[in-house]
């Protein structure tokens, strides 16, 4: 099995040690909480709009992939989910009041380095499975950061499943609650 490979079937751990690091240098500042808050909001929108396309094979442990999923959000960038992860973690930073470039470094450079594994493993598995359809597409979508100015025109007909995507999305929306309310206690009992 390839790192990239067991990063994947890791990935919701993987950053529990940087969660842990931001909560303990956590200070307190309204307004970085509510920049934070919204930034992680903006995460998770994207997080339920790309499950909503993808479907359930996002929760699971093993690279697969019944279909091609080319269109929503991953007609601007291929990995619109991790995008997502990005922007809830860099929210939760920002709202817990890190901004210490030592920090920011860790978080940016373990998030690419893992995420940069992980989407070489996927993009090997859809290569394999789809061949020139998922080349084509690769060619023309950028793989993190979306190009809202060049669609791709993708063939399927999909429709979002918005209630299959939230109910999903339950078990990261509890996880975000719970490291805000550690912040909270860390902010009550341990100033």
């Amino acid at each position: 099995m390839r790192i990239g490979e067991v990063l994947f079937s890791k990935r919701g751990y993987v950053g529990i040690p940087y969660f842990l690091l931001v909560l303990f240098l956590s200070k307190w500042n309204s307004c970085l909480f509510c920049i934070g808050l919204l930034i992680s909001f903006f995460g998770e929108a994207l997080r339920l709009w790309s499950v909503a396309y993808a479907g359930l094979t996002t929760r699971g442990r093993e690279i697969t992939a019944k279909t091609l999923v080319t269109s929503g959000p991953y007609s601007f960038v291929r990995n619109p989910i991790y995008l997502g992860n990005f922007l809830i973690g860099l929210g939760y930073t920002v709202a817990l009041g890190v901004l210490r470039w030592e920090v920011l470094a860790i978080y940016f450079i373990g998030f690419f380095l893992e995420y940069y594994l992980i989407v070489r493993a996927e993009e090997s598995y859809l290569e394999q499975k789809f061949g020139e359809e998922y080349r084509r597409y690769r060619a023309s979508v950028p793989r993190f950061l979306p190009n809202f100015f060049r669609q791709y025109l993708s063939a399927e007909n999909v429709s979002p499943d918005f209630k299959m995507a939230f109910l999903s999305e339950k078990s990261t929306l509890l996880l975000l609650l719970g490291l805000y309310v550690l912040f909270f206690l860390r902010l009550s009992f341990f100033r």
